[in-house]
């Protein structure tokens, strides 16, 4: 199944994409807005650069390794998601639920984390020059601004 028969059958109704893989996809540039995406695989080396994933429910996804530099994840449900050495620079995140996602290795350089909420998330991201204003850290206190 091509990106487009997923756009189509989630514009016929469908929901349920358990199973479908998106495994090294070039999605840059795709929108996404708002869609509901849980189940479907995506796991290294997906190219989500400069997508519009806002308001997007993706909790639970693989993303380990993805290149998303520059995508729009404004108010997206990212709870639960494995976003190990994936490249977000210069993404907005801002709104977003990333409680308990893994963020191992997870470049932040230059993403907006203005009000997102990062509850138990796991440390050990890079966070140069990004943008920390009412954030929920993993550790449960909030940056206002750390820069």
């Amino acid at each position: 199944m091509e990106v487009e028969e997923l756009l189509e059958r989630y514009a016929a109704g469908e929901r349920n994409f358990s199973g479908f893989d998106l495994t090294g996809a070039d999605l840059s540039r795709a929108d996404f807005g708002r869609r509901i995406l849980k189940g479907i695989i995506y796991n290294e080396q997906i190219d989500l650069s400069q997508a519009n994933l806002s308001g997007a429910n993706l909790s639970g996804a693989n993303f380990r390794d993805a290149i998303m530099e520059l995508v729009n994840l404004t108010n997206a449900n990212l709870s639960g998601t494995n976003l190990e050495g994936a490249h977000l620079g210069g993404a907005s995140l801002e709104g977003a639920n990333l409680r308990n996602a893994n963020l191992c290795g997870t470049d932040l350089a230059d993403a907006n984390l203005i009000d997102a909420d990062l509850s138990s998330a796991t440390w050990g991201f890079s966070a140069k020059n990004a943008i920390f204003r009412n954030t929920i850290m993993p550790d449960g206190t909030i940056e206002t601004d750390p820069n």
